[in-house]
């Protein structure tokens, strides 16, 4: 510290201002981290879904190709 002799005492006061602008960045800090836990949160029950919905779309296409295959192997006969 400029200006301080050795073994002074030095008083620091706060700043009002400065100590609720705090605490309000706090609260803006607080809101986007439970925001960004909702996302998280929708993000896995969309990828859950999407695997659900993959492995059924799958089946259907299989089942779709093998009565296909077969109804070509039937007419082929």
């Amino acid at each position: 510290m400029v200006g301080v002799k050795d073994m002074s005492k030095v008083i620091l006061f706060e700043d009002p201002a400065s100590k609720e602008r705090k605490l309000e960045e706090m609260k803006r800090n607080q809101d986007t981290l439970k925001a960004y836990e909702a996302v998280a949160r929708v993000r896995a029950e969309v990828d859950k879904l999407c695997e659900k919905v993959s492995f059924h779309i799958e089946i259907k296409v299989k089942a779709f190709l093998d009565a296909n295959q077969r109804t070509y192997w039937l007419s082929m006969c």
